[in-house]
């Protein structure tokens, strides 16, 4: 399975949701900028996208209305054990509290992975935060530095298409 992205302005996005309305596509917004993802076995139907592999995943984007993307840059000799240690990370985090939904996803064209997290609500991804269990991974990439550049994150709400 594919995972695609694209930014764009709020209205620009909506316009290629309705337009593929028969598409997996979540619409994500913070104050600085919107995204729109799209998941499919397909080509995407965007025209610039940033284009990655599923390499785990678990639950439904759509349920939960609060994302957080941590982009991690890899070394290429860093690829296989950044895939080894994240391959089954839904299985690490599935009794969080609030966690909707896991994508971990590997690029096509560059070397920052990302690991897409989605949470009933922030509160719930704010009480993970203060967990071993977020430490525990955070410190996963470190001790075996893999990390090509420092790794960082965006948070987004999620927007459905009922709101």
């Amino acid at each position: 399975m594919n995972f695609y992205i694209t930014s764009g302005t709020n209205s620009f996005l909506s316009m290629i949701k309705k337009k593929h309305n028969k598409e997996e596509m979540t619409f994500m917004q913070n104050s600085q900028h919107s995204l729109l993802v799209h998941e499919t076995a397909k080509k995407s139907k965007f025209q610039q996208p940033r284009s990655y592999k599923i390499i785990d995943q678990y639950g439904q984007l759509s349920d939960g209305s609060f994302a957080s993307l941590n982009y991690i840059p890899v070394t290429d000799e860093g690829k296989p054990i950044f895939i080894y240690t994240y391959k089954n990370l839904s299985e690490k985090l599935d009794k969080a509290a609030g966690l909707q939904a896991v994508r971990v996803l590997e690029p096509f064209k560059s070397n920052t992975f990302v690991v897409l997290t989605v949470w009933k609500n922030e509160a719930y991804y704010k009480d993970w935060e203060a967990t071993d269990s977020f430490e525990n991974l955070k410190q996963t990439n470190n001790n075996q530095q893999i990390l090509a550049d420092p790794a960082y994150s965006a948070h987004y709400y999620i927007q459905n298409d009922e709101e």
